[in-house]
This record gives C-alpha cells, structure tokens and sequence, in this order.
C-alpha cells in the first residue's frame, strides 16, 4: 500500500477516527450504565429507540432525555447524582457489549502505514480503557478526548491539537467520523471528512456535507486514496 502524491506517500498522511458511532458500536453498555443511573431515582428504563442519535451526545444528554422521557423535571444537582452514578458504572462494565463494526479492525490493521489517532468527545480517561479492552490503543499514535482541553468538537481546535499530537499537519489530515459534530469539526479546521453511514447520525448522512460517505469499513481504504490523490 503506496499512494504517492507529489512526491509525498501515505506515511505523511494523518488520520483522525472518531470512536463511538464509528469505529465502535458502543450503544448496548452505553444503555446499561444509563438505566443503572436513573433506576435509584424511580425512573422506567429507556431502550435504544428512546434514546437515538444522543448515543453520541455525551452521558448527560441521555440522562437529560431520561428525565423527559420519564415526564419528570430534574434540577441540576440530581442530573450531576445521575451522571457520576453513570460514570462510574459505565467505566466498571465498559467492554461487556460493545464491539468494534464490522471490518475495522481489519481497516486499522491495513492502514498501519498512515499515523492513526483518535478524537472523541467521550471523555479521555474512557475512551482509553475502551481501546484498551477492545485491543487495538496501541495503534494510535495520539488519542484526545471531550474532556482533554476547555473545547471539544466540533470546535475545530480539538481536531487540530490531536493531530499536532500526532505530528501531523492539517494539509495532510482526514478525518473520519459518523456525525455533525465530526463534519462540522472538520470543516471548521479545512480538513477532508469521510462519513460512515452505519453510525449515530440523527440526520441523513448526505445531508452532512461529507467529502465522502462509506457504508462498510471495506470502503475506507479506496476511498482515502482518492481523497489523497485529488486533494
């Protein structure tokens, strides 16, 4: 695997995964930490139709929809009770149901000759006991997380600092993500964006301005490359 451009080859390139919706299908362990969250409160357990495209949104954004979905006002200090009970649940049973989509593990591994990182508005510390439990941490060169700095995507400055963690440069960088939040990221920051369509987006993925738009981790290569070769 050897795509020049202008004298430059894959091994300039970055990559920038987002993690849930992405290249994890964290849905099943985010719901479990989210009903055991708001079952000390009386409230009736969500499933995931209750709860859609907020998988993506952070665990107060579900903790929030619970307490309406319960048709019940919260203030802000039990949400916080809610959220640090879900924290702490979620990071004890992080890996039991969540699994890598289909063909990523296998993208990963095939594009081992480009600098992979990882930027996610889950928190870090999370983010990096999930990577590590589902094996594949060591294949990133830099991983930045919601709670890394004061600003978070789609502030375009978390995806320029990962990739300054990287050693990479935003001329060579792509991202790859599932949401708005992604797009909107890597627009603000002038960087091409490929889409997966298998993911959390609560809109059409065609929607979303996207350079491109995959269905299948098997797409992912080719559709770099052309990236690469026309940009």
């Amino acid at each position: 695997m050897k795509l020049e451009k202008q004298g430059h080859s894959v091994q300039d390139y970055t990559l920038i995964f987002d993690l849930d919706g992405t290249l994890a299908n964290t849905r099943p362990d985010l719901l479990e930490a989210l009903n055991h969250s708001i079952e000390p409160e009386g409230l009736k357990p969500l499933n995931f139709n209750n709860i859609g495209h907020l998988f993506g949104q952070g665990s107060m954004a579900m903790i929030k929809r619970a307490f309406e979905h319960n048709n019940v006002k919260a203030n802000p200090e039990l949400e916080l009770k809610c959220q640090k009970r879900f924290l702490s649940f979620y990071e004890d049973n992080i890996s039991n149901k969540t699994t890598l989509f289909p063909g990523a593990k296998k993208a990963i591994d095939d594009l081992q000759a480009f600098t992979l990182s990882i930027c996610t508005n889950k928190p870090e510390y999370l983010a990096r006991k999930l990577l590590t439990e589902i094996g594949i941490l060591e294949k990133f060169a830099s991983i930045t997380g919601g709670d890394s700095y004061d600003y978070k995507k789609p502030d375009a400055r978390h995806l320029t600092k990962t990739v300054e963690l990287a050693n990479g440069t935003n001329t060579k960088t792509i991202m790859i993500g599932d949401t708005i939040t992604d797009t909107k990221a890597a627009q603000n920051a002038g960087i091409p964006v490929i889409v997966v369509d298998f993911g959390y987006s609560d809109v059409p993925v065609d929607t979303l301005n996207a350079d491109a738009v995959i269905s299948h981790f098997d797409e992912l290569l080719p559709t770099i490359n052309q990236l690469i070769a026309t940009n």
